[in-house]
């Protein structure tokens, strides 16, 4: 935790191939530089099914939060419920 005299420098990039954004954020105080990096990927319903399904596990129910709000596609965040099969298919 930075709580000294420091300064942050913040940019973001936007991958539009990948679909990534980039969050970086420099932290420079009189002693050190700190870089961090925090990666997004944005989905869509039919892209984050394509991600859960390619892992293995089976999707069981996406929503609009993680409180279990039912699933309308107009909100920011998209969560899923997925579960993975046992080797009999159960």
């Amino acid at each position: 935790m930075v709580c000294g005299p420091h300064v942050v420098i913040q940019r973001n990039y936007r991958y539009r191939k990948t679909a990534n954004t980039l969050e970086q954020y420099l932290i420079i105080t009189e002693d050190d530089c700190a870089c961090y990096n925090l990666w997004n990927q944005r989905y869509t319903r039919e892209t984050f099914k394509a991600e859960i399904e390619g892992a293995g596990l089976t999707c069981i129910g996406f929503y609009d939060d993680v409180a279990g709000k039912p699933y309308t596609g107009k909100d920011v965040t998209i969560c899923a419920a997925a579960q993975k099969l046992a080797p009999n298919g159960n």
